[in-house]
């Protein structure tokens, strides 16, 4: 079943880019994500209702009226291109994505494998819904 998850997989759609919705009195807490492809965006929240993860592809330069908190007077949108773990992504890829859910059914993560095509390039990136922020998370495979 194809999704709007689906417009950001492929070689030809490489990360550019990541902003954020911060708020003055905790910037590394990130309430908003854009991601952004080429011509594309990946705009991702969690719900301020239930921490469920909201996500939405849009076209670049489209206004992102579907975020439920899209800043009041203390918050800010900054570039986090060049803040971890988007350091390791930028240029690269989008192979495979999962939606996750918790046990008590809760649609509040999904997980993004990151490459360049090379070996050893992967990097995987878990994005979680908790206490109406987004959490992002590097996953490590057990060595």
């Amino acid at each position: 079943m194809k999704n709007d998850l689906d417009k950001v997989i492929g070689e030809s759609r490489r990360l550019t880019r990541v902003t954020a919705i911060v708020n003055e009195h905790s910037r590394s807490k990130y309430y908003a994500l854009t991601l952004y492809f080429g011509d594309l965006c990946l705009h991702v929240e969690a719900d301020p209702e239930n921490d469920d993860i909201i996500y939405s592809v849009k076209k670049a330069g489209e206004p992102n009226a579907n975020f439920s908190r899209f800043t009041d007077d203390e918050d800010e949108i900054v570039d986090v291109s060049n803040r971890a773990p988007w350091t390791e992504v930028i240029s690269k890829f989008v192979l495979w994505f999962w939606k996750l859910e918790s046990q008590d059914g809760a649609k509040d993560a999904i997980q993004f494998w990151w490459t360049d095509g090379s070996k050893g390039s992967d990097t995987i990136i878990q994005f979680m819904g908790i206490a109406s922020a987004v959490r992002v998370s590097r996953v490590e495979p057990v060595k």
